[in-house]
Formats: structure tokens, C-alpha cells, sequence
């Protein structure tokens, strides 16, 4: 072969690049596997390509990058991670757009980057012309049964950022539907508390151990206003939601709200009941009563709330000590930090003890 037709490869055994590939796309499925875990906190923003989700798409194409590498298609794989590249283009700044960043979905793009770095190949000798050689820059691949035609990737880059636009569906602030009303709230205190939670969101299900007796004993002591917001993060959320209203229609008080919203939690983490029957039976079984009405009114008030405060993952508490003095803790962690904090604010404070005099 002539010269000036062979592939200039960069430095290293081809083995190399191929292991190092693997190991990125291991990356890649263990980050979209720990975000749809929900580790640290339910962060939502949503997306998905031809209604497929997002996460379970990265996680197949990291798997078909790995199938790619055991039977050595390097020229499917570079053509691949052009695309994706294309791809992730679109989503960040759709993220920039809405000014949320997903830490996941960054490292995603970065693993993805450094993938298509490890891969790259480009002849740089032979070429005439700036124009052709400044097209085939950004990489190229060759096409083996199309008499190995070369062809640069830049193409493929353009047709993955084309595809995404034209398919992909996402979205930052989860939204109920329907019409405005007051949200119901619990408590005439002076500090306003507001809980937003996912009742399948395991951090929040965590976390929810440490919320309940603080909230408890700040109710119980006319201590706060507490306000719970459920965002519908997961697909069933929203039937849980509307449960947690009936029951808060048929109660007297904030216990029996507290009492709806600890099982609604429990039979969330258990069998999750997925029907309105389902669902009614179990939290009657375990005598929690329910009041059927139009629920959509306070959805629509919960998704002005959630957009008053900017809320974008679960779990979160605002504490609005007063109108300038508002504080915000996202996730499990920053949450039990706050919870410490308001208990000492609310805490009655000691009277300074007179100094006794010694005996002369």
C-alpha cells in the first residue's frame, strides 16, 4: 500500500486503545446505572430519544460499544461515537438552555469524548487541498465493504446533533396539570417549611426517618407552617399524589397527614401497589382514610411552587426563616444538616445563669 493512502494511528498497540475503550464504556453504564439508581438525590431532568428513556439508550450504546470492540468493528465504533458526540452536543446545551446541569449526564459526555479521542484517526498525509483536509481533521473512518471508502466523521457528528433534535423529548420541571388552588399546609408557625419529596425516590425514602419526627415536634409546638409538595419525578408519583390528597381531605389534622404520607412511603419502597384500587385498598387496609375529589386544582398550585423555588431534584427543604432569610438543602445529606440547624433555632433559648457569689 502506498504511503500516502495508510491510516496514521496514534502511538501504541491498537490493543490498547480497544481495552481503554471497554473500560469507558464500563464507565458509562456504571454512571447511567447509579443515576437511575437515584442514589443522592432524584434530580429531574428528563429526556428521551423515540420515547425511549435517555438513561436506559446510553446504557445499550456503551453495551454496543463494547460488542463492537470484541469483534473488532473499529470503523462501526468510530462512526458511533461520532454520532453520540453529535448527540451530546444538543443535550448540553439543552441543559445551558434551561440552566439545570446533570452532573451524570456530563460525566456521560465527557466519558464519551474521551472515547472518541482514544479512537480517532486521521491521514494527514496525502491530502491536497485545505478545505478536504480541515473536513477530514475531526476524524475519519474506513468503510471496509465499500472498497474502503474514507469518510470523515464530521458527517456523522452533524446527523447525531440532527437526530437529536428531531427526536429527543425533555424536560426540567415536573408538571402535574390543571387548574390553580391553594396547596393544603399544615401548622400556623412563623418559619415556613416546604418538603418536596418523591415517594420512589430512594434518597428521599432515606431521608424521610429523619424528617418525620422533626416535623412532628415542630407541628406539635405551633412552631412552623410545613407545606408538602409531591413532584412527580417517577412515572407512578402522580397516583401517590393524589392518594396523599385524599387522605388529607378526609383527616382532621397534621397526623393523620403524617400518617397517609409514612405509608404511602412504606408502600412505595414495598409492593407499590399501581392501580387506584390497588392503591385505596392498601392504605385502608392499614386505616387511612380517604375522601375522593378533583385533585388537579392543587397539582397545578404544587407546579407553581415548584417553579417559584426553582426545584429541580428530590428530596429538598426550603426553610423560610422570613422574607429574606430563605435556605435551601438539596439531598439526603444537606437535609439532615438542616434539619439540625432549625432544631437549634426553634429550640427555646436558655436564660443566662447569675454567677453565684463564693463564701467569703
Amino acid at each position: 500500500m502506498p504511503a500516502e493512502n495508510a491510516i496514521i494511528q496514534p502511538q501504541g498497540r491498537p490493543i490498547w486503545r480497544n481495552l481503554l475503550t471497554v473500560i469507558l464504556a464500563m464507565g458509562g453504564i456504571a454512571v447511567m446505572v447509579y443515576y437511575n439508581l437515584c442514589d443522592t438525590d432524584c434530580r429531574y431532568l428528563k429526556g428521551d430519544l423515540f420515547g425511549v428513556d435517555l438513561k436506559h439508550v446510553g446504557i445499550g450504546f456503551m453495551a454496543a460499544l463494547i460488542v463492537l470492540v470484541i469483534v473488532r468493528q473499529s470503523w462501526l465504533i468510530r462512526i458511533m461515537l461520532a454520532s453520540a458526540l453529535g448527540g451530546e452536543i444538543h443535550l448540553v446545551a439543552f441543559q445551558a438552555r434551561e440552566e439545570v446541569f446533570c452532573p451524570f449526564c456530563l460525566t456521560f459526555a465527557v466519558i464519551l469524548l474521551v472515547a472518541y479521542v482514544v479512537q480517532y484517526e486521521f491521514k494527514g498525509k496525502g491530502e491536497k487541498g485545505l478545505l478536504k483536509s480541515i473536513l477530514y481533521l475531526p476524524g475519519e473512518t474506513v468503510v471496509p465493504f465499500l472498497n474502503n471508502l474514507r469518510l470523515p466523521l464530521i458527517g456523522f457528528v452533524l446527523l447525531g446533533y440532527l437526530v437529536m433534535i428531531s427526536a429527543f423529548s425533555g424536560s426540567v420541571t415536573p408538571a402535574y396539570g390543571a387548574e390553580a388552588s391553594p396547596v393544603p399546609s399544615f401548622g400556623k408557625g412563623k418559619v415556613e417549611i416546604i418538603v418536596f419529596t418523591d415517594y420512589f425516590c430512594p434518597p428521599c425514602q432515606a431521608v424521610e426517618k429523619d424528617l418525620e419526627p422533626v416535623l412532628e415536634s415542630v407541628l406539635g409546638k405551633g412552631q412552623a407552617t410545613v407545606t408538602f409538595v409531591d413532584m412527580p419525578i417517577h412515572k407512578r408519583t402522580p397516583l401517590y399524589a393524589k392518594y396523599f390528597l385524599y387522605a388529607v381531605r378526609a383527616g382532621k389534622d397534621y397526623r393523620e397527614a403524617m400518617k397517609a404520607r409514612h405509608e404511602l412511603f412504606d408502600l412505595a419502597k414495598g409492593s407499590a401497589p399501581g392501580s387506584d384500587a390497588d392503591l385505596a385498598g392498601a392504605l385502608q387496609a392499614r386505616h387511612v382514610r380517604l375522601a375522593q375529589h378533583d385533585e388537579k386544582p392543587t397539582f397545578q398550585a404544587w407546579n407553581e411552587i415548584i417553579r417559584q423555588y426553582g426545584i429541580t431534584s428530590t428530596p429538598t427543604l426550603v426553610v423560610k426563616h422570613s422574607g429574606t432569610d430563605v435556605r435551601t438543602y438539596r439531598g439526603s445529606t444537606e437535609i439532615r444538616q438542616g434539619l439540625e440547624s432549625l432544631k437549634k433555632t426553634l429550640s427555646p433559648k436558655e436564660p443566662p445563669r447569675k454567677a453565684r457569689r463564693g463564701k467569703a
